[in-house]
């Protein structure tokens, strides 16, 4: 089994690498374990809120290794 995990750089709901990735897992074969990884959660980086522990949407997408 192969397993892939991709992320869509855009949070916009329609956006086209998020179309793309759900056609590419749609047309994987069955061999083939595509996970499209949720980044809606994650903030961008400030040093402050990294002081303050790692954000809980981090901590969610760490785990899906």
């Amino acid at each position: 089994m192969i397993k892939i995990k991709g992320v869509a750089g855009s949070l916009r709901k329609n956006s086209y690498n998020r179309a793309i990735l759900k056609e590419i897992k749609k047309n994987a074969g069955d061999d083939v374990e595509f996970e499209i990884l949720n980044i809606d959660n994650i903030p961008l980086f400030n040093q402050d809120i990294e002081d303050a522990g790692t954000p809980e949407g981090i901590i969610k997408l760490k785990e899906k290794n």
